[in-house]
């Protein structure tokens, strides 16, 4: 039997969340990419839910974009000494910052498409029960007699 796709979609949220938290304690990431995997992951578990999910799917969207707009600095940053306080400029790190921010774009941008699925399918069956119901009662009207269905007004009024 397969699972509803509410259930699917809800799990893989959740396995997205444990990554970006994973990431967050055991990657060593430089900062400010531990932050962002936190902020995903608290995007993704909100966007599970169908009653936060926009602003998960906000948050997802956030964390996508600071992403991307953290992930050169530090090479620009690191090649000048005027700035090397601001990232670690010390071996790897440029590298490691941009592969972090990078991972982090990524799965927040995997978890909002979830979300906006999860969204569209929720109006999907909603409009399907509304077409069942439209459907149940013009099954019903055409069964009554016709002595018992409303008159119709003239159209000349």
């Amino acid at each position: 039997m397969l699972a509803r796709p509410d259930r699917v979609i809800a799990s893989a949220q959740a396995v997205i969340c444990a990554l970006m938290v994973v990431a967050a304690v055991f990657g060593r990431f430089p900062s400010p990419v531990p932050v962002l995997f936190i902020a995903g992951a608290l995007g993704a578990a909100n966007a599970a839910f169908e009653l936060m999910r926009t602003f998960g799917s906000a948050l997802l969207a956030g964390v996508a974009v600071a992403s991307v707009a953290l992930a050169g600095i530090p090479y620009m940053t690191c090649s000048s000494p005027k700035f090397s306080t601001v990232f670690a400029c010390t071996g790897n790190s440029p590298t490691w910052h941009l592969t972090g921010t990078v991972i982090a774009a990524g799965l927040s941008g995997a978890s909002l498409v979830l979300a906006r699925t999860a969204a569209r399918t929720r109006e999907y069956d909603r409009l399907a029960n509304i077409e069942r119901r439209l459907a149940d009662l013009q099954r019903e009207l055409a069964r009554r007699p016709p002595s018992t269905q409303p008159a119709e007004e003239p159209l000349d009024r």
